[in-house]
């Protein structure tokens, strides 16, 4: 892997990393809503700029069903959901949940009939006792509200690998 490779991936961690930072500081400010739409308007502008950088028509009505579908859930529900778990789990936390994502994709595609490799079935092993790890030894209080939390943030990590399979069929 080039250096330039992985200056990439660590920049991309890194602001990955911080967005959780910032929903524990925003959410008790403004509220889980307002910061889930703000993130919502920011990833937006973001990747509107991109488009006109790289000239790339946004086809906006031939294809304002796929974006309303995608966009809700990859973007409206689980940035909603991880700012509604921002009241009550540590950042840290849902960093960590946020890395389920790949276990979710797995077994979407192991039950619509693919055949995920060994390595693959061991990171969701490895990732389903990471979750029950925290769960079982962190710091939290388990609470009706922490238990929440810890759903919303799971449902959203599911939706991210959802969208990721309607992505690839939509907009390949």
């Amino acid at each position: 892997m080039k250096v330039r490779t992985i200056v990439y991936l660590v920049l991309l961690g890194a602001i990955w990393g911080c967005s959780f930072l910032f929903q524990r500081i925003t959410v008790p400010v403004i509220g889980a809503g307002m910061t889930g739409a703000g993130r919502m308007v920011l990833a937006a502008l973001t990747l509107v700029a991109a488009l006109l950088v790289l000239r790339k028509p946004l086809l906006w009505r031939e294809r304002w069903r796929d974006y309303l579908l995608v966009g809700s859930i990859v973007m409206g529900l689980p940035l909603l959901c991880f700012a509604f778990a921002a009241h009550s789990l540590p950042a840290g936390y849902l960093a960590v949940l946020n890395a389920t994502v790949p276990m979710f994709a797995v077994l979407i595609m192991f039950f619509q009939g693919g055949k995920p490799s060994a390595s693959k079935w061991a990171g969701v092993f490895v990732g389903i006792l990471g979750v029950a790890t925290l769960v079982k030894f962190g710091e939290l209080a388990m609470t009706w509200q922490t238990v929440l939390a810890f759903g919303a943030t799971l449902c959203a990590t599911l939706m991210y690998a959802v969208g990721a399979i309607l992505v690839r069929k939509r907009f390949g």
